[in-house]
């Protein structure tokens, strides 16, 4: 039995609208987007909003059970949000210390709209910027910031990227379609900082096959969070 502490925080917001899908979305077999030992590697094309509109590219990374597969899979989320996601498999695959969670049960990673291993991908290198004024005041740095931000948004935008198709919502969105796509009909859920927030927002707006949920530093307002400890992989 694991006991599990939940840092949660509410997010409040619009659910996304749901994509009705006139064709399944399937994993395309594909080369992992690093160096994943013992992982099987794939893409989905995700609907950007709409069915009938432009597509995603989301990569997608499993690994098997290495002992016998006895239940639902547990499907990582990292911080940012829009961190490298594939990095937490140095902690959970086969070779990490965390590895007895991938014994019983498939570990899946993939990468959130926008992050890498995705496309588009919105890198925004411009933040370069910030880290050579790191010594400076917070006036300075704040100024930096903001500009560098400005940058990149205007960059994007003139490359015709949607930006508004890159928030929670549509994030969370992606979880059920990517994990059926999968062949999954259950899941657990971890999460930490960004990766947390992306994991309450798929139980506001997609619960089913939600079999648990970890979160690990999901409160952005300390004013909300809340210590809560739960049964998670019983």
């Amino acid at each position: 039995m694991w006991i599990v502490l939940l840092f949660a925080a509410c997010e409040a917001g619009k659910p996304a609208d749901s994509v009705p899908l006139e064709e399944p979305i399937v994993v395309k077999p594909a080369a992992c987007p690093q160096d994943l030992p013992g992982a099987t590697c794939g893409r989905v094309e995700a609907p950007e909003t709409e069915s009938s509109g432009p597509t995603i590219t989301l990569s997608t990374a499993v690994f098997p059970a290495t002992v016998a597969s006895l239940g639902p899979p547990l499907v990582l989320f990292t911080g940012g949000p829009g961190a490298d996601v594939f990095d937490l498999a140095s902690l959970f695959g086969p070779s990490g210390p965390y590895s007895a969670l991938n014994e019983d049960r498939d570990l899946v990673l993939f990468s959130e709209r926008g992050s890498f291993g995705a496309m588009p991908f919105l890198g925004c290198p411009e933040l370069a910027d910030v880290d050579a004024v790191f010594q400076e005041s917070d006036a300075v740095r704040f100024a930096v910031q903001l500009d560098a931000y400005g940058r990149c948004h205007d960059r994007l935008v003139g490359a015709g990227v949607n930006l508004g198709a890159f928030n929670n919502a549509r994030r969370a969105a992606d979880v059920p379609l990517v994990l059926g796509a999968l062949g999954y009909t259950e899941w657990y859920l971890w999460g930490v900082s960004g990766g947390a927030l992306l994991a309450q927002t798929v139980l506001r707006d997609h619960p089913q096959g939600v079999a648990g949920v970890m979160l690990d530093s999901g409160g952005f307002s300390h004013a909300h969070m809340r210590v809560v400890a739960t049964d998670l992989l019983a």
